[in-house]
């Protein structure tokens, strides 16, 4: 009886299935295919709460179904339940211990809910599979995004430091398996930006550009060099010197220069729905006011 929901769920009536389920499992209560289905219609109407209590019982009543296990770690991991997902993607790579896709999600939610060394071990286990390039790519960026993240939590520099070189040497290995790709670039272009060696994360995100030209790459590099301006302004303030002073001025109007073309090619590259477009054009905005600022400031110096 509980087959005859599977059309209703495939054309999204699901108070029909629903009810059909209902009944089937008055009927017999012991199957554990009604209680998925059940689970199913639950996680598609938002009931998830329901849908887990429902895929629980399938699993008590077939504690062998992998796909069991992996759709309520995959609804977990929905509705950010980072530790239970994790619960639940284990017990599926128990059972397939080939279950790469699940292996990657396991590692990923060991991340997001802060278990570092459960999460870099399954990262490492994964990395050793046999992947396809698109699923490698996956594991190394998701391996590399744990380290980054992790040196963000320090405030020592040196702490931080420690996993920012692991991050980097995750993608230096990634490399040597031919696995060159815009998104482990950037990635390692954030690296370098973060510990501020902006002229190696500049060759980065030019290397990145190389490979693919893709309209992210342009905003890190005018994020970049934002940074780097900003550092300029900063020293600039700090200077007591006159004439170092200027030379900064004219340092800071050249990083201007080239944060400003940098978001100009993001502008064009970026299609309307890139959510860095609000953030660039408020950063463009900010910039524009500097540069009137110091329009004003330099009317007055003539002045004098």
């Amino acid at each position: 009886m509980a087959n005859k929901a599977v059309p209703a769920i495939k054309k999204g009536n699901y108070s029909y299935a629903k009810g059909v389920l209902e009944k089937a499992i008055k009927m017999n209560p012991n199957d554990a295919n009604t209680h998925y289905l059940m689970a199913v219609v639950h996680n598609k109407q938002g009931a998830y709460d329901s849908s887990i209590k429902s895929y629980n019982r399938a699993i008590a009543l077939s504690p062998e179904k992998t796909k069991y296990y992996i759709q309520a770690g995959d609804l977990c991991y929905k509705t950010a339940k980072f530790g239970k997902a994790a619960e639940y993607y284990e017990k599926a790579v128990k059972l397939k211990s080939d279950a790469i896709s699940t292996l990657y999600h396991l590692s990923m939610a060991y991340h997001r809910s802060g278990k570092f060394a459960d999460s870099e071990k399954r990262f490492r286990d994964l990395i050793t599979k046999k992947l396809d390039k698109p699923m490698m790519i996956k594991a190394y960026y998701g391996l590399t995004m744990l380290y980054y993240d992790e040196a963000k939590k320090h405030t020592e520099p040196a702490q931080a430091d420690h996993y920012f070189n692991k991050a980097i040497d995750t993608i230096k290995q990634a490399n040597t398996r031919s696995l060159e790709s815009p998104k482990l670039y950037n990635l390692l272009g954030l690296v370098y930006l973060a510990q501020k060696k902006y002229e190696i994360a500049l060759r980065v995100f030019q290397r990145s550009l190389q490979v693919k030209k893709i309209a992210n790459t342009y905003y890190h590099i005018g994020n970049t060099y934002d940074h780097w301006l900003k550092d300029i302004l900063l020293k600039k303030k700090e200077e007591r010197n006159r004439r170092k002073k200027k030379k900064l001025q004219e340092e800071a109007k050249k990083y201007w220069a080239k944060t400003m073309d940098a978001y100009k090619e993001f502008r064009l590259a970026a299609n309307s729905n890139n959510p860095l477009r609000s953030s660039v054009n408020s950063q463009i905005k900010t910039l524009m006011e500097m540069n009137e600022v110091w329009k004003r400031n330099s009317k007055r110096r003539r002045r004098r």
